[in-house]
């Protein structure tokens, strides 16, 4: 019997409270079961556009949807946009009856019961009596679904075992922070007329001086807090590092940390003295366009608290407005982006034209080219590029271990 306690009073469906005291008896009684765990896709951007009235209708509608499309199940809404399962259904079944789910979503929205076009994701495993482990792993799967655009995933064993991989990763990593286990190394940036230019970037290395995450590891970092945890960790370590001449240091940060991190926007501005020591470089990688907003409004506080901006990895994808708004004093563009530009005519067209404008007008920015390793590539950047142009690179410089002091 349900009472009104284990009943959520928004979507009038059973609760995270009701579903954990009943979740047990269900998988006794049906030991071939399934947890499915269930996420809405977007959902705060409903709220921000129609306002959480209409949010909260979605709520209602995808609650009594789910009960309607798994009615002899155990469903509940746990809390905010995420819906727990319990069914005896195949995965097979599971993925038909979500196609079926998404086909009314498109029927209500087309007669107008919807204001807009939702979507959700979910993920799945046998449900035995560990609900921690069975929790886990299917929000684990519902993830992986979510970052792949699917709508269903079913457990994987490869999957999981890679989560678990990461998992320890973050751990160890927040370890060697914690007991300093870092090297450091830099990169000398030249003129155009090969002279040094008093601009170093710095390069966070592992104890055995090897990078410290490929792309994989980075863009997990970033799914969870640890990637914001790091470029603190990062920067407050450099600030109190002595580095034996006055040139300046490009740190580079994660364009979601300093969108996200307050900690890390509170320590920028109690260190607003140390701006003629070091230009804030904001990794750009995989940006949403849905964070520029975010992007700028933090690019211009920045600025405001003396800070330089160095921008990494710029590529076709960004709008010139973000340039435009912000005025940064370095542009570095992406080793992808000009390597095209070698062999196609069509990226070097946009490559000039980036390089026209953002080096053109009454703010212009330095263009940068920081990965060159080679003299073909050299004397090609040279050649199209403006005179105030920066260079760096293996075939320059080699990067140098720091010493730190």
């Amino acid at each position: 019997m349900i009472v009104n306690r284990d009943i959520n009073s928004v979507s009038n469906i059973p609760n995270g409270k009701y579903f954990a005291s009943h979740y047990f008896s269900y998988v006794k009684n049906n030991p071939n079961s399934k947890m499915i765990m269930i996420d809405l896709n977007s959902f705060k951007k409903i709220n921000d556009t129609f306002g959480h009235n209409v949010g909260d209708a979605y709520l209602i509608y995808f609650s009594k949807l789910l009960l309607k499309t798994f009615n002899d199940s155990l469903v509940a809404r746990l809390h905010g946009d995420e819906f727990a399962i319990v069914t005896t259904k195949s995965e097979e079944e599971i993925q038909e009856l979500f196609n079926k789910c998404l086909e009314e979503i498109r029927l209500s929205v087309d007669n107008g019961e919807l204001p807009r076009m939702f979507s959700f994701s979910a993920g799945s495993c046998d449900a035995t009596k560990d609900i921690q482990s069975v929790s886990a792993k299917a929000d684990c799967m519902m993830y992986y679904a979510k970052n792949h655009f699917i709508t269903y995933q079913p457990f994987s064993e490869i999957i999981w075992t890679a989560k678990k991989e990461m998992d320890s990763f973050a751990i160890e990593l927040g370890n060697k922070a914690k007991g300093h286990s870092f090297t450091y190394f830099e990169k000398q940036l030249y003129t155009k007329e090969g002279k040094k230019y008093p601009l170093k970037r710095i390069y966070t290395r592992d104890v055995d001086e090897k990078p410290i995450f490929d792309g994989a590891k980075y863009d997990y970092l970033r799914e969870t807090t640890k990637l914001s945890e790091f470029d603190n960790y990062n920067f407050n370590f450099l600030l109190n590092t002595n580095f034996g001449d006055k040139d300046k240091r490009v740190v580079l940060i994660d364009h979601t940390t300093l969108i996200n991190s307050l900690q890390f926007n509170e320590l920028l501005k109690s260190n607003a003295h140390h701006s003629n020591s070091f230009i804030i470089g904001i990794d750009l990688m995989k940006i949403n366009l849905a964070d520029f907003n975010k992007l700028i409004q933090a690019i211009n506080q920045l600025k405001e608290a003396g800070f330089e901006v160095f921008l990494d990895k710029v590529d076709t994808s960004m709008p010139d407005i973000l340039w435009e708004v912000t005025n940064p004093e370095y542009v570095n563009f992406s080793s992808q982006l000009w390597h095209k530009a070698l062999v196609d005519k069509k990226s070097e067209y946009i490559l000039r034209h980036k390089l026209d404008f953002y080096s053109g007008g009454d703010y212009p920015s330095i263009p940068v080219f920081g990965m060159v390793t080679n003299k073909e590539s050299y004397d090609y950047l040279k050649q199209i590029s403006p005179d105030s142009v920066l260079f760096g690179g293996d075939y320059l410089e080699p990067e140098k271990k720091l010493v730190l002091k």
